[in-house]
């Protein structure tokens, strides 16, 4: 598991479908901005690119685990109450740990 410290949105940006990885902050403020941030981006671009990016949120922390998934995952999401969590099967035990 990849964990990123620094330039953390264009890491997201750069992930692929099915890929995981963490990213850290020194602060609550940049924490926050990144979820802020990063939600406009799967907004903006999610459909456009047919990836979207969900989070696993550890504010103790101030991080995140960030599995991106595909279009046709996230519409099934919203069309199935079932699959709705499935991409947190990706999230590693222990990551708020790494």
């Amino acid at each position: 598991m990849k964990i990123i410290r620094e330039k953390q949105l264009a890491c997201a940006k750069e992930m692929k479908v099915g890929d995981v990885i963490v990213v850290r902050f020194d602060t609550y403020g940049q924490y926050r901005s990144f979820s802020v941030q990063l939600s406009g981006y799967n907004a903006r671009f999610g459909r456009e690119k047919n990836q979207f990016i969900h989070a696993a949120c550890d504010l103790n922390g101030f991080q995140y685990c960030l599995v991106a998934i595909s279009g046709e995952e996230y519409a099934r999401e919203k069309s199935d109450s079932g699959f709705r969590n499935n991409w947190k099967k990706n999230v590693p035990v222990g990551w708020k740990n790494a």
